[in-house]
């Protein structure tokens, strides 16, 4: 963890270890895709969950991605930072969220119809889960209606996990739904991956 990120920490100990029951706290990193940005923000705010938070760390871009996400502002969470790095930019949004759950979003993914809706569900009919996984669906464009067009899914292995996890990812990082005591106690995002 960086000395700047390790110094923010321990100055919010006592705020990451209180958060809002039920509020899910989805952290956008970005840099330099302010032509994918509005996209996430959008599937985000789309989602049919009553307490959402989302947090868009901007990791110092160079292009207008500030301006891009101006008329957002008064509904998000928006943070820039000097660049530091993927890892750095969600470890900020850890650092600033308040959500009993967390849920991460790369600036150039899109969270499904609903996901985080029925991840919840999962968590409610699961309380000893910490995690919550879902399907995702490849695409590289969206369609004349906006929607994307998709060539290909992640597989989610049911088999033998723990090996399966030894050697290759099972999903993208927001196919996963977090509990934040999860996050806390495995600890952070290391920054010099």
């Amino acid at each position: 963890m960086g000395k700047a990120l390790t110094e923010r920490l321990i100055a919010n100990q006592d705020s990451l270890n209180t958060f809002v029951q039920g509020r899910v706290s989805v952290i956008i990193p970005t840099y330099n895709y302010r032509q994918f940005v509005l996209d996430a923000i959008e599937s985000a705010l789309s989602q049919s969950v009553s307490d959402l938070e989302i947090i868009v760390v901007d990791d110092g871009s160079t292009d207008d991605t500030s301006n891009v996400i101006g008329p957002y502002k008064n509904r998000i969470k928006y943070i820039y930072q000097k660049n530091a790095g993927l890892s750095e930019a969600r470890n900020t949004g850890i650092a600033n969220s308040t959500g009993e759950f967390m849920q991460f979003l790369d600036a150039d993914d899109i969270l499904g119809k609903d996901s985080i809706h029925y991840q919840l569900k999962c968590f409610k009919h699961n309380p000893d889960v910490h995690m919550a996984i879902c399907r995702n669906k490849l695409f590289e464009k969206t369609g004349p209606d906006g929607k994307p067009v998709t060539f290909g899914s992640w597989n989610l292995f049911r088999g033998n996990l723990d090996l399966h996890l030894y050697y290759l990812n099972i999903a993208p990082p927001h196919a996963f739904l977090f509990r934040r005591e999860a996050i806390l106690e495995t600890g952070w995002f290391d920054p010099q991956l």
